[in-house]
């Protein structure tokens, strides 16, 4: 972590922030923590709200309550609603800032509300009633073939692929719509939009937990050699003694 860091301070905060979201989470965490608080929440702040909420949530309870406190505006906001969900959950680690389309919209109100959120856009475009609920998905080819004052309706598709903001960082690597979708929608228990997770985001969550199944699985190993270990020895100062 401290020769991560000290890379990530030679680096201006836009370079600095892609590296971080091309980590895997708690590496980055710990590189973020070892270096100045001011420079991390600048860093933070241009990895987008997805990835450095992934961040913070593995960093020190005290480390993320002062970076929490630097950031500020949209971004600020919307890291904060990704921590309200528990840690290694779908809902923890989602984009919350994806566009999302009223229901009774026309193809050009759409088409308008997504250059005015370019930076959160997606190829796939969610439609909600005015509860807010998933009602289903488009994409922008779609849009840009429709006619301006079409319905979104018209070119909607009913019942996306979905996840649970509580299904848990396997159950997310792990859902089949990755084999349709490059992004797969978060909605609550009542179907309410929450945000969308990126196939590239769901993917370094899945290295993420390898190199988890990995660490454990070498210390299971080095135990059971130790015990066998301890076990020969004792069998041979069984031997010397009879």
């Amino acid at each position: 972590p401290a020769e991560v860091a000290h890379v990530l301070m030679q680096l201006d905060h836009e370079t600095a922030s892609i590296v971080v979201a091309r980590m895997t989470p708690s590496a980055a965490a710990a590189a973020i923590c070892s270096i100045e608080l001011e420079i991390a929440a600048d860093i933070l702040s241009e990895a987008g709200a997805s990835n450095a909420a992934g961040v913070l949530a593995r960093c020190p309870e005290e480390a993320r309550r002062k970076l929490l406190g630097l950031v500020s505006g949209r971004e600020a906001d919307a890291i904060r609603r990704l921590l309200v969900h528990a840690a290694q959950t779908a809902g923890s680690i989602m984009d919350a800032l994806v566009p999302c389309i009223a229901d009774d919209a026309t193809v050009g109100d759409a088409l308008q509300q997504i250059r005015d959120h370019v930076s959160h856009a997606l190829y796939y475009v969610y439609i909600v009633d005015r509860q807010q609920h998933l009602v289903g998905v488009t994409t922008l080819r779609e849009l840009f073939k429709a006619e301006p004052t079409t319905s979104v309706l018209s070119v909607m598709r009913e019942r996306p692929a979905k996840l649970q903001a509580y299904a848990s960082l396997a159950a997310v690597t792990a859902h089949p719509g990755w084999r349709h979708y490059h992004a797969l929608p978060v909605v609550d228990r009542e179907n309410v939009l929450l945000g969308a997770i990126r196939y590239d985001t769901a993917r370094a969550v899945e290295r993420e937990l390898g190199q988890a199944v990995r660490r454990t699985n070498v210390s299971q190993t080095a135990g059971a050699l130790a015990q066998l270990y301890a076990i020969g020895t004792l069998g041979m100062a069984e031997w010397f003694t009879a």
